[in-house]
């Protein structure tokens, strides 16, 4: 699905970079950036082609809805291929400090805060474990020293030596991943092993479903989840070289079957053409096309789209000629006929 998603900017992967307290180093096998060293999302950016999830997490995490930037540096770090290709097979996962799990959760009744009382977790690092899931047991792990790059330690299933991790992603993002994989995302065998190696991971799974589940009734009463002034605000999809995520989420290329840009479905054809028009925009630009699509817009400047819409428009216009033969149509017909033939006897 990652084709139907702007692609990752180069304003992101500049972002990632410099949060990254490792240098751009495989956070698993700590290689070098020039060892194959790729931008992993700790939880899966194409998420964002679910707005109703997203509306969920944004209300559980008391953001402005509309908000909620998944290519923010919080959610990215740094892997080696291989261990990108094992992460995103769900063969391996970080495990948060249980303490800071539990900093979500009311102390007395174990359960996720409420909206107005969603904790502001501080940090710039947080430690994390690294956790196998599942077809592991035949891999080794090589993890390089930062100091000398002959120094190599070698770590074998099940990894119980392996170090703990110190990383700049926000445990947040790493609880909603851990709770995607126990909620159905790994076999059932997996789970129970996880749990039973780590019981508190049962909060991550309910931090999970409420941070995901419905919307509470009437949620735009809300002035810190839909400000009056937010709700005509048309936010701009341009990236910027700023430290800071833009406060957005990641737009489609173009929309699926059923699905329309516009944020009305009223309007007129003109309405359509734009929105039509500006899709191809965001998808030819993305590959470098920018003069192609100004010649290809020059070419059609006239074309308008069959729409229904158009349709339905045409039908009630009265000034429209009258498409059925009549017998001064019949006559012009046959007097062309007539002369076409003559012509080709000439």
């Amino acid at each position: 699905m990652d084709t139907t998603l702007v692609p990752v900017s180069t304003s992101t992967y500049n972002r990632a970079k410099l949060s990254d307290p490792h240098n751009q180093r495989c956070l698993i096998e700590n290689c070098p950036e020039t060892q194959g060293v790729e931008m992993a999302h700790i939880f899966d950016r194409d998420t964002s082609w679910r707005p109703s999830v997203l509306d969920s997490i944004e209300w559980g995490w008391k953001m402005k809805k509309g908000s909620l930037n998944l290519d923010t540096s919080r959610n990215i770090i740094f892997l080696g291929a291989s261990m990108h290709r094992l992460y995103k097979s769900r063969k391996w996962a970080l495990i948060p400090e249980e303490s800071v799990v539990f900093q979500y959760l009311h102390p007395l009744m174990k359960a996720a805060h409420p909206r107005k009382q969603f904790p502001n977790i501080q940090g710039e690092t947080f430690k994390y474990r690294f956790e196998p899931i599942e077809d592991m047991e035949d891999i080794y792990l090589a993890r390089q020293s930062t100091n000398d790059a002959l120094d190599i330690t070698i770590h074998e299933y099940p990894f119980d030596d392996f170090p703990i991790l110190t990383s700049h992603v926000h445990p947040k993002y790493v609880i909603l991943h851990l709770g995607r994989l126990l909620r159905g995302g790994i076999k059932s065998p997996c789970r129970l092993a996880l749990l039973l190696k780590y019981p508190w991971l049962e909060f991550v799974e309910h931090l999970y479903l409420r941070w995901t589940g419905h919307l509470p009734n009437n949620p735009e009463r809300d002035r810190t989840y839909i400000p009056t002034s937010d709700k005509n605000r048309v936010i701009s999809d341009a990236d910027s070289d700023s430290v800071h995520t833009p406060p957005r989420r990641i737009r489609p290329l173009y929309p699926s079957k059923g699905r329309q840009i516009s944020s009305s479905s009223s309007g007129d054809s003109s309405t359509d053409s734009t929105s039509t028009s500006t899709t191809e925009s965001r998808s030819i630009a993305s590959h470098g096309m920018q003069s192609s699509r100004t010649s290809h817009r020059t070419q059609n400047a006239g074309v308008h789209l069959l729409t229904s819409r158009a349709l339905r428009e045409q039908a009630r216009n009265d000034t429209l000629e009258n498409p059925k033969w009549t017998n001064s149509r019949i006559a012009s017909w046959a007097k062309e006929c007539a002369r076409c033939s003559t012509m080709e006897r000439l």
